[in-house]
């Protein structure tokens, strides 16, 4: 056992090293800054009261009085990324081979050695998004962006960015990245609810709700989650009403009420789609609904 870790120094780069610092990175560090990421996430949703007579911010995060609601979970997060980039990052580069291949030569190109290193530094990005530290955040996530360009986390980053950018309301930098990802062939499916989402709340914070209804139409139908799923339904609806759209209002907030969501969601919905009913309809699925 005092060989194999002996092998397996940051120092040294071989598949032993490798193998046993994408492990430990992995299970026990990064797991457990995760796991605090969204414990903290939860706590910070729990403690906003919406306020169903105003149209809804579409995260709830967005809120100034969240920045300080996990703080110690976030810390936390923040710790375990730095932690697993100080002791797992393996940027030595391997032993170079006689015989070499296109596939060793791009490997053998790379910066960093342990795959979990870009996610540390997403991870402490999204942990600074949340305490509002956002200039953190966008150093985070930039930083992923520069080096780790061939990498499928650059997405996630480039997503993060846009929140950032639109939480700071520097919405030339967002908008630029929307545009970016947007005629991007190789930008994933897995993030096209969380891009949308982000595109969302960019537009709504302009108070441009016209221009951001498509993509908030794309994220109900992306997300998997379900209360982000109902929080975005809702949203819809309202940004429905504010356009002068009530007919498509109305059937947003009953197709909402017929998805469980939590009652005093569901009430509102209810009491919405009767309030928004223009005669176009069928009122007595309306009045179902409501009783």
């Amino acid at each position: 056992m005092l060989f194999f870790l002996a092998g397996c120094t940051t120092e040294k780069n071989t598949a032993v090293s490798r193998a046993y610092h994408n492990l430990t990175a992995h299970y026990n560090v990064y797991f457990n800054g995760k796991e605090s990421l969204r414990t903290g996430i939860e706590k910070i949703n729990k403690s906003v009261e919406d306020d169903y007579s105003k149209v809804l911010p579409l995260f709830k995060s967005s809120n100034p009085t969240t920045a300080k609601a996990a703080t110690s979970d976030m810390e936390n997060a923040i710790v375990k990324g730095s932690k697993l980039i100080q002791s797992h990052s393996i940027t030595k580069k391997p032993k170079r081979r006689k015989n070499r291949s296109k596939a060793y030569i791009r490997f053998a190109s790379k910066e960093e050695f342990n795959n979990w290193i870009d996610d540390a530094y997403i991870l402490m990005g999204k942990a600074y998004f949340y305490q509002h530290n956002y200039a953190s955040a966008i150093a985070n996530f930039s930083y992923v962006v520069r080096k780790f360009e061939d990498e499928p986390s650059r997405y996630t980053a480039y997503v993060w960015l846009i929140r950032s950018y639109t939480e700071m309301e520097r919405y030339v930098e967002a908008f630029e990245i929307i545009q970016r990802l947007q005629t991007d062939e190789k930008f994933p499916r897995r993030l096209a609810g969380e891009l949308a989402a982000a595109t969302s709340d960019y537009y709504a914070r302009q108070h441009s709700y016209i221009e951001g209804i498509p993509f908030l139409s794309i994220a109900v139908k992306q997300t998997a989650e379900k209360q982000e799923k109902l929080r975005y339904k809702y949203v819809l609806a309202q940004w429905y009403q504010e356009t002068g759209n009530p007919e498509k209002a109305s059937q947003t907030f009953r197709e909402l009420a017929r998805m469980n969501p939590p009652y005093k969601m569901a009430f509102n919905a209810h009491i919405n789609a009767a309030g928004t009913f223009t005669g176009t309809g069928d009122i007595s699925k309306t009045e179902k609904g409501i009783t």
